[in-house]
């Protein structure tokens, strides 16, 4: 099995972000609450077919277990899915800076 470690910022959280709105809980997804990870069966650009297992940790990455050998232009388009899956790459600095501001969000 080969493993990716991808960074996700200090705030990010593996839990909230798995359980907000029920996403987790549908197909293609497969989540395992008792190991606190979800799966993913992916099909890449290449035709390559694999399942992703991915994982939250404590040192803010996201690990994700591929079942098969992966090139590195694979692992770059991996790297890419996951982060689009949880968003790592979109800016709520605004969104926070406005939650500051409402007493009965903060």
């Amino acid at each position: 099995m080969t493993e990716i470690k991808i960074p996700t910022g200090p705030n990010f959280s593996f839990r909230s972000t798995l359980y907000s709105h029920g996403w987790a809980d549908l197909d293609p997804f497969h989540l395992s609450d008792e190991k606190m990870q979800v799966a993913y069966a992916i099909k890449l650009k290449n035709g390559k077919t694999s399942r992703l297992s991915m994982m939250g940790t404590d040192d803010s990455r996201i690990t994700v277990g591929i079942l098969t050998d992966i090139s590195a232009e694979e692992t770059s388009e991996i790297i890419g899915l996951v982060k689009h899956i949880f968003r790592l790459d979109e800016d709520y600095s605004e969104f926070y800076r406005m939650v500051e501001k409402v007493k009965s969000f903060s």
